[in-house]
This record gives C-alpha cells, sequence and structure tokens, in this order.
C-alpha cells in the first residue's frame, strides 16, 4: 500500500479528494491523515511516514509551499503534489525548485486528477522496487561473506601461490581497512 496524506483546509476540497482517491486507487492507497494546516502536514507526513502529500498551497500557520519545502528536506522519498486556486507563473517555479512531483489547478476533473496521481505513483512505486532490490542485494553480500571469510583463511593456511592476491582481492570486497597483516601458519605432523 502508498500511504497518502491529504493537506487542505477546506473540508469540500478534502471530500473531493478523497473520492477519488477511494473511486481511482481503493486498492493501492491508504489515507493515514487529513490535515487543514501547514504546520499538522509536515508533522502527521513526518509521523506516518508517508509516501505522497496532496498539499493545498494556501493553508493557515503554513504555506502549503513551505510544508512541503520542509518536508523534501527532511525526507527526500516523500512526493508532493501540490493543490492550488492559482495558476501562476512564481507558484509553478517554486514548486520545481523545491521538487514537488507535480502541480494540479484547481477546479481539476478527474482525468487530471488520475494522470498527476498515476506519474507520482509510479514514482513511488519505481523508489519502493528499487529499495526491494537494494535490500535483497544486501542480504546476498551478508550471506556470502562467511564464506568469503572462509576462503581467504583457507588460502591462507595451505599456502597457495594465489593466496596474497586473493586476500587483496578478498580485503577489498569485504571492505577490510589496514594495511599491515599478521599471518601465523602452525603445520603439526605427527611425530610418534
Amino acid at each position: 500500500m502508498i500511504n497518502i496524506l491529504i493537506a487542505e483546509d477546506e473540508h469540500l476540497e478534502r471530500k473531493a479528494i478523497k473520492f477519488f482517491i477511494q473511486k481511482l486507487y481503493s486498492q493501492e492507497i491508504e489515507i493515514k491523515a487529513e490535515v487543514s494546516n501547514g504546520e499538522e502536514a509536515v508533522f502527521q507526513a513526518l509521523e506516518n511516514d508517508v509516501d505522497l502529500v496532496l498539499m493545498d498551497i494556501q493553508m493557515p500557520k503554513m504555506s502549503g509551499l513551505k510544508a512541503a519545502e520542509i518536508l523534501k528536506e527532511k525526507s527526500s522519498k516523500v512526493e508532493v503534489i501540490i493543490l492550488t486556486a492559482h495558476s501562476e507563473f512564481d507558484y509553478a517555479r517554486k514548486s520545481i525548485q523545491i521538487g514537488v512531483s507535480d502541480y494540479l489547478v484547481k477546479p481539476y476533473v478527474e482525468k487530471d486528477f488520475k494522470e498527476v496521481m498515476d506519474k507520482a505513483l509510479e514514482k513511488i512505486k519505481n523508489r519502493k522496487k528499487a529499495k526491494e532490490k537494494e535490500t535483497k542485494m544486501l542480504e546476498k553480500i551478508k550471506n556470502i561473506t562467511p564464506v568469503l571469510e572462509k576462503e581467504i583463511i583457507l588460502n591462507i593456511i595451505y599456502n597457495t601461490n594465489s593466496s596474497l592476491k586473493s586476500f587483496l582481492e578478498h580485503k577489498k570486497m569485504l571492505g577490510l581497512e589496514g594495511n599491515n597483516y599478521i599471518f601465523l601458519t602452525v603445520n603439526f605432523q605427527n611425530l610418534l
């Protein structure tokens, strides 16, 4: 599920947004919180670890642009869609500078809402897939590390010709620091 927050000070606008989300995305989106001012938007977005914020630009206590700016500074993974009745260039430019996903001018129709949401959701899904792939790769590395360590030790014990070369390669792979190493290999033979 993708977690979202609706930050809109007008009750009817919030209801319209919820209607569109429930109609178009009920299987993939969960509305974590609804707020009516910018300060609460920042707090709730961070508290609920949301993926997407639908943010009105003009709200009490803190503007949507300022709230979006703070959110992007604190959590770059959060996508923000700015909702506004203003289509002025300055707002759009500031939104781009902050790094918001998109900009939706009120009143908007379902088609426009869906188009903007689909783009933002695609970015979130791609980021989650990349994170999942990275996590799996780190798990594989974690599982193979003991095997590499054992190989290093066996190469040193059996003093193969390539043991130093292999050791240096493995050292690099494992991220081992340091340049001074001492190896002591003892070979006991049956003296009786």
